[in-house]
């Protein structure tokens, strides 16, 4: 009444009010349990690709064994990777086939030589310790013994020169460069003529340009055209064309000789492969393999057919680069003074 207050209070009971806390807590907790239970089995379903993934790496690093097939599951980027990893093995195993091929073919190539070689060496060792080597080999036939010796030794260290050059395959410290092929082709054409002085190399090359590596252009080229001076009557020159076609860079390899066999074309570029007419030639077989090595690392062909004069005609296409900008020099003051 007047100015004043009333106040009016009454106790209640907070049972009801904790129940449901507690309840809400209890609720809580088991929500948080099933959740960590859910997610965990969701994580282990959704990451046992990459469980079985580990454990086939595991086993191939364990076991050498490339054979291992990771079974292709899961979705999005688990199954990408997978694929990226089973493509790697195959990749691998492609690599360790062709090593063992190598290997075979290079033991059974050596075989031959290394015979000969061994025969002629303990015949020499055998005479002379008998003291009857000036007796049993006149000097005639002492000189083309020795002469078969330096001809096999220089035959087996081609093979072994050629065989690293190939077992290295693509790996090269040699830079990629932008090129005249032109140079590269005179160049090689000066150390063919200077290991085979017998044979005439006609040349008729433009300046073109390519994006490659110098010194294995080079041996490229000098292998084709060793293998046509191998053909090449002594009066009939191992004509060397390179000019430009369109956005390509064509070069030609003609020789004079008989050509080569329908039948020998589809393997011509395999390694050791030598054709029945050439049996009877030096070389290993892997003059032309290494060519198209070459060609195939600077995304070119190469291929064979009969030239107009009867013989081979090796081409090589490679695509065309622009020749470089040349770096023009600031003229100054001085310099137009003085010149």
């Amino acid at each position: 009444a007047g100015d004043g207050a009333v106040q009016v209070a009454r106790a209640v009971d907070d049972g009801p009010v904790n129940q449901f806390g507690f309840g809400m807590l209890l609720i809580g907790l088991l929500c948080v349990a099933g959740g960590a239970l859910v997610g965990r089995t969701v994580a282990r379903t959704g990451l046992a690709p990459i469980d079985r993934l580990t454990s086939a790496a595991v086993r191939v690093a364990h076991t050498r064994e490339l054979d291992a097939d990771i079974p292709d599951e899961g979705g999005g980027e688990i199954r990408r990777l997978i694929q990226s990893i089973n493509d790697m093995l195959a990749a691998l195993r492609d690599s360790r086939q062709a090593q063992r091929l190598l290997a075979e073919d290079a033991a059974h190539e050596l075989k031959t030589p290394l015979t000969s070689l061994r025969l002629n060496v303990e015949l020499l060792i055998r005479l002379d310790r008998r003291g009857t080597l000036d007796s049993a080999l006149p000097a005639e036939s002492r000189t083309r013994l020795l002469n078969d010796l330096g001809a096999q030794v220089a035959e087996l260290s081609t093979l072994v020169a050629e065989l690293t050059d190939l077992a290295r395959g693509d790996v090269s410290d040699e830079s990629t460069e932008v090129l005249d092929f032109a140079d590269v082709v005179v160049a090689a054409a000066t150390r063919a003529e200077s290991r085979m002085p017998d044979i005439e190399v006609a040349l008729d090359v433009t300046s073109v340009w390519v994006n490659g590596r110098p010194a294995a252009l080079e041996r490229a080229v000098l292998n084709l055209i060793d293998n046509a001076g191998k053909w090449s009557p002594a009066d009939q020159p191992v004509q060397v064309r390179l000019r430009a076609e369109g956005e390509s860079v064509v070069l030609e390899v003609d020789d004079g000789g008989p050509g080569i066999d329908a039948a020998d074309i589809p393997r011509l570029f395999d390694r050791f492969y030598r054709a029945d007419s050439a049996r009877g030639l030096p070389g290993s077989g892997l003059g032309l393999s290494i060519v198209q090595r070459v060609v195939d690392a600077h995304a070119g062909r190469a291929t064979v057919a009969r030239s107009a004069r009867g013989g081979a005609l090796l081409r090589v296409v490679l695509p065309a680069a622009a020749p470089p900008t040349p770096i023009a020099r600031p003229t100054t003051g001085e310099d137009t003074a003085t010149s």
